[in-house]
């Protein structure tokens, strides 16, 4: 019963391959993808940042005393 429906599955799609759903817009995906990724860089960038900041201020405390 199970590959039957698999079956049945595989057939209904192969008739509305090339249909979209309504929900899926290829330019609004596109432009989160952009987004959610200058995001990531950024964020990244920050993290790295943070943490070089505060390896020079530890050798600024070394270099001090």
């Amino acid at each position: 019963m199970y590959w039957n429906f698999i079956r049945l599955w595989l057939t209904r799609d192969q008739l509305t391959v090339h249909a979209m759903p309504d929900w899926i817009d290829p330019r609004s995906m596109l432009d989160t993808v952009i987004i959610l990724s200058i995001v990531a860089l950024a964020a990244i960038g920050f993290v790295v940042g943070i943490k070089e900041m505060i390896t020079d201020l530890r050798k600024l405390r070394r270099a001090k005393v």
